[in-house]
């Protein structure tokens, strides 16, 4: 494979340690070349706009965005592939809700150099990818959202629903999520609807026992 030939990635991450460690992964892979990098979110939607990278990969949270947010907006104005980089402690369900709203790749931190590269190669070419280890849990998570009377979340109400579980209020979720208290509101109705729950406590015992968190 000549350089011209090689996959085009972008990188995205906000602690330097772990993008300089991805990057440098993907710098000994011969089918790949980085074309950027960054650390926040504005940043990388513009470079990823104008160099159409073949894949993006993206932090777990860019800057002060999380990376499924980012997602959506990469989609929107271009057809470069995203791949997760999740640096936090992994969560099955986190990966879940990831492929659910359209990446095309997804690794942890803890994944291997070459399993990182393989993951990130697969997601360019188009082709859904996460390590080995993971494919049982991803298939787990698909079983647990089949299960009649379980209806799943939106990437935002998951966020809602995490913090109402650890016991925050609506307006200290609202100040976490840098969200407006009326638009925190409507994420707990639509949850308590979904999980057929009048209250916070009832809506996280009905997650808890469908598997949608933990």
């Amino acid at each position: 494979m000549t350089v011209d030939d090689n996959l085009r990635v972008y990188v995205a991450y906000p602690e330097s340690v772990i993008r300089r460690g991805a990057i440098a992964s993907l710098g000994q892979d011969l089918r790949v070349q980085v074309v950027g990098e960054s650390d926040d979110a504005l940043t990388a939607l513009d470079e990823i706009e104008k160099l159409l990278p073949d894949a993006a990969v993206l932090g777990d949270h860019v800057g002060d965005g999380a990376a499924l947010d980012l997602v959506e907006k990469v989609r929107a104005v271009s057809s470069t592939r995203v791949v997760v980089l999740d640096g936090a402690d992994f969560d099955a369900e986190r990966m879940y809700v990831a492929f659910a709203s359209g990446v095309t790749g997804y690794a942890p931190a803890a994944c291997t150099p070459a399993e990182f590269c393989d993951v990130v190669v697969a997601a360019a070419r188009g082709n859904p990818e996460l390590p080995r280890v993971l494919q049982a849990q991803l298939v787990r998570q698909i079983q647990i959202r089949s299960t009649p009377g379980i209806a799943l979340p939106t990437a935002r109400e998951r966020d809602v629903l995490l913090l109402m579980a650890d016991g925050y209020r609506t307006q200290e979720i609202a100040q976490r999520l840098h969200l407006g208290l009326s638009t925190v509101k409507k994420y707990q109705g639509q949850l308590y609807e979904k999980l057929n729950a009048p209250t916070a406590a009832g809506a996280v015992a009905a997650a808890l026992r469908g598997g949608l968190i933990r």
